[in-house]
């Protein structure tokens, strides 16, 4: 996709560098329980949220987000499709890297 951009000559603009400075729009970038206060003015709040690489319903506060926007119905539908995925099983080596990337992240 970025060669197909860069090759088109089409000017690319990164809306998160001065002067714009828009704020993520990944919710992974968002851990703590007052993400809101990221977003101090129109200008710098982001025009979307993606969960790109994680589920919504990880247990982060900004989560609840994802959820405000669903009616009763989807909520179900959702939380039905989900239940329905196979966890796969990890091995011990996973386990620990991921361990160890938790504790990096939490200290």
């Amino acid at each position: 996709m970025n060669a197909l951009v860069f090759s088109s000559g089409v000017k690319v603009t990164n809306l998160t560098l001065p002067p714009r400075n828009v704020e993520s729009t990944w919710a992974g970038d968002y851990r703590t329980a007052d993400y809101r206060s990221y977003w101090t003015d129109l200008d710098r709040t982001p025009c979307f949220i993606h969960w790109a690489g994680r589920k919504p319903d990880s247990g982060l506060p900004i989560d609840e987000l994802f959820y405000d926007h669903l009616r009763g119905k989807e909520i179900e539908a959702w939380r039905e499709e989900c239940g329905k995925k196979a966890k796969v099983p990890i091995g011990p080596l996973v386990a620990l890297k991921r361990f160890r990337k938790f504790l990096k992240r939490s200290l």
